[in-house]
Formats: structure tokens, sequence, C-alpha cells
């Protein structure tokens, strides 16, 4: 991850993909975005601390894309 940002459309990441994983991305072998965070007693997520693209998300989220040098997001609330 290269850099990272949020707005009030969701968290955004700019991230260095090696040539085998943005190849995997865009013939959508990985799609879904698995986020890593702690949380409050109250659900709130305090940070995000890891992510990798999965087969199968525990979470209800956006597919992720590659959108080559532009910044892709990284997680929405579905």
């Amino acid at each position: 991850m290269k850099q990272l940002s949020h707005d009030a459309t969701g968290l955004w990441g700019r991230v260095a993909w090696t040539a085998t994983a943005r190849d995997m991305i865009t013939g959508k072998e990985y799609r879904w975005l698995s986020p890593t965070f702690p949380h409050n007693a109250a659900g709130q997520v305090m940070r995000l601390t890891g992510a990798g693209f999965v087969h199968k998300p525990a979470l209800r989220l956006q597919a992720g894309r590659y959108a080559g040098t532009s910044t892709a997001p990284a997680a929405s609330r579905g």
C-alpha cells in the first residue's frame, strides 16, 4: 500500500501491484477485498491494519478493481 485516504465516498488506496497480482485482479480471479481492523465495543472501526484479495469475502463489500495508475477503492460499505 503506497497511499491510503478516506472521504465521504469511502476508503481509497493506491497499491503497487506485482504483474501477477494485476493479472489475477483484472482476470477476476480475486475480486473481493478482506480488510483487517480492530474495532471498539460499539463496532466502530479504529484503524485498518491490513487487507488482501480473496475468493469469498466475510463482509459485504464492493468488488475490487484494478484501475491502472489511478486510485482504486480499497473498500466501501455494502
